[in-house]
């Protein structure tokens, strides 16, 4: 019960973000509910591990603001939703393929040093943390990157500062369901203080309006090409990182033996979820908070997908959530994905350029891929400088170097 509570924000902010480029909600809540519970399932009873499954949110604020575009800004590659769908679907197939076929992704993780590892996470949850404030319209962006502060003050400003403060307060309590409880807190900041429309008659036909929609015929055009490379090394990396930032809180676990089969299930999951209409699915971190209430074994993760299933009753509330409600949920998952209690005595002066480096691509440029580029060049050189210094045969690291080129591709199609 705890991990669920614990994730069950994820059912109001994923609706709420591809809601915000013009997905239909009802319909993402759907997607969200059943792709999540059924990957869980999977991964508690084929993976026997006690993780919990769900659309990442850095995954679906990339859709939102960089395949798509959220309407009244100039930002984004202009796909529409079933474009963006389609997009979602070829990564999650890239995915299987490097995942299932030739274990790439387990190479990744073994051939990324510690260092990096963590520079990964933290670039990761700067998005997600600006993301969270872009939101609330305390900071501005347009397609060249950074534009400056927004406002500090208003409405959706005062329901962040509201829904941190309450957040802070239960998190120190330990509280289950915190994350939860400051977005519906935010929301009812917003209903009562901002003008904001009565919500339509729910209407449940909606629920499936998203399923087998996704536009699969546009693969083979340069723009969709890139978007699909930039979506596929964001999700690949990104859901990398997580793992890592994952297993390092978790040591007790005996992750190395069961690995394989975890890393399998969010390739297929995200699959599925484009097909029923949601954006990439990824472990969660969240999953600490049931392993460390003593759930070591994958019936936790099945116990939690059934949670998931009873959820879908509370889909006719989710219209009264407005998007700006989720970004104490952003700001401090962002936060909890930067790894500061473990960079400490691990870092070099380098290491530190590089982190700071890859937070400011992240912030100025609004791009992760740019930020992973620009780590992995430093290390791949670095791991080359060394063995030069150290008078040994230069060995090149494939997994680090066809990251490089996948991440460059990405970029040249784009």
């Amino acid at each position: 019960m705890s991990v669920f509570l614990s994730i069950s924000y994820i059912f109001i902010v994923n609706p709420a973000i591809l809601g915000s480029a013009g997905f239909d909600t009802s319909a993402v809540y759907f997607a969200t509910v059943a792709t999540s519970a059924v990957a869980t399932l999977v991964m508690g009873v084929w993976g026997r591990l006690p993780f919990v499954l769900a659309p990442g949110l850095e995954m679906n604020a990339f859709v939102a603001y960089v395949l798509v575009g959220v309407a009244g800004t100039s930002t984004g590659l202009g796909l529409s939703w079933q474009q963006a769908l389609g997009a979602v679907f070829w990564s999650g197939f890239i995915f299987v393929i490097l995942t299932y076929v030739i274990n790439f992704r387990e190479a990744i993780i073994d051939a990324i040093n510690d260092q990096m590892k963590l520079i990964l996470a933290f670039s990761v949850g700067v998005f997600v943390f600006v993301i969270g404030l872009r939101i609330t319209g305390m900071t501005i962006y347009d397609d060249s990157g950074f534009v400056g502060i927004g406002e500090l003050w208003s409405p959706q400003a005062q329901a962040l500062y509201i829904g941190i403060v309450l957040l802070m307060f239960l998190k120190f309590y330990d509280v289950p369901g915190s994350i939860l409880m400051s977005i519906l807190a935010s929301a009812v900041y917003l209903n009562l203080t901002t003008d904001i429309d009565a919500p339509e008659a729910f209407d449940t036909s909606n629920m499936f309006s998203a399923a087998l929609e996704l536009d699969l015929g546009l693969i083979l055009s340069g723009g969709f090409i890139g978007g699909v490379f930039l979506l596929f090394v964001v999700d690949f990396y990104g859901s990398v990182a997580k793992f890592i930032a994952l297993t390092v809180n978790i040591p007790e676990v005996r992750i190395k033996e069961k690995t394989p089969r975890a890393l399998k299930v969010d390739g297929a999951a995200t699959m599925v979820g484009a097909l029923l209409g949601t954006s990439s699915v990824t472990t969660f971190v969240e999953s600490q908070v049931g392993i460390g209430a003593g759930g070591k074994s994958g019936l936790t993760a099945v116990v939690c997908g059934l949670l998931m299933f009873a959820s879908m009753l509370l889909l006719p509330f989710l219209v009264y959530v407005p998007v700006a409600a989720t970004a104490p949920a952003l700001i401090y998952v962002g936060w909890m994905l930067f790894p500061i209690k473990v960079l400490k005595g691990r870092f070099s002066t380098g290491d530190w350029v590089v982190l700071a480096v890859c937070g400011c691509i992240v912030w100025f440029l609004f791009s992760l891929d740019i930020a992973m580029l620009a780590g992995f060049f430093y290390y791949f050189f670095e791991s080359i400088v060394r063995r030069v210094r150290g008078n040994k045969g230069v060995v090149i690291s494939i997994p680090l170097l066809i990251s490089i080129l996948l991440l460059l591709l990405s970029r040249i199609l784009a």
